[in-house]
């Protein structure tokens, strides 16, 4: 009898320890976002550190000037909040992904594409300078990846993954750059932004990430 209690214990254990184990390796991984979700992002281009900016039942973690913020993900498709002490309100799409562009004037929400393949590095870029037109090229000017990406618009290409530095041009000027070279992974996705104006322009680069945690 003791011989098949001791037994009985000892199968408890290993049972309760090893879904323990399980539990703990679970934490270590994000949640999924469900099917059918939009994701939304904040591009902040005002001087001021973005915190507390709540839409549906989200509130993103703030964003330094000039920065951009994870992709957070929702479930409803009409979501409202208040950004700089104004009411706003969004429409989004299921499967749908967004930036969300915030400057001194305005806010925006500009449609991104779907992720890449996870074999290739995808890169958008975005035109938020008041140019009409402009490419997206390799710095030195001499391999072009996108060309005329119109103001307030985005385009976007798959290449392999490679380590070089990009810039914007209008024509054969340049307007802005990475000012370094950067690696580019497979399977990841990046972005880079054109802002400002004749007075000075400059590139905002940055990798894609998703925060399914909030």
């Amino acid at each position: 009898m003791k011989k098949v209690l001791a037994s009985i214990v000892i199968g408890l254990t290993a049972l309760f320890g090893l879904s323990t184990t399980f539990a703990g390796e679970g934490a270590l991984y994000d949640p999924v976002a469900p099917d059918g979700a939009a994701f939304v992002r904040i591009v902040n281009l005002t001087g001021q550190t973005q915190e507390g900016i709540a839409l549906a039942n989200k509130t993103f973690p703030e964003v330094e000037p000039f920065n951009v913020g994870d992709y957070l993900f929702f479930t409803e498709y009409s979501i409202e909040g208040t950004i700089k002490g104004s009411p706003q309100k969004f429409i989004l799409k299921a499967d749908t992904r967004y930036t969300l562009v915030i400057n001194a004037s305005s806010t925006t929400l500009i449609e991104d594409p779907a992720p890449g393949k996870r074999t290739k590095a995808m890169i958008i870029a975005y035109n938020l300078a008041p140019d009409e037109k402009v490419d997206f090229k390799t710095a030195d000017g001499k391999a072009s990846v996108l060309t005329g990406i119109s103001t307030g618009k985005n385009d976007h290409r798959e290449i392999n993954a490679v380590k070089i530095d990009f810039g914007f041009f209008s024509a054969s000027k340049r307007l802005g750059e990475t000012g370094k070279k950067i690696a580019l992974k497979r399977g990841s996705g990046y972005s880079a932004f054109l802002i400002g104006n004749q007075d000075g322009y400059r590139m905002i680069w940055a990798e894609n990430k998703d925060n399914t945690r909030i």
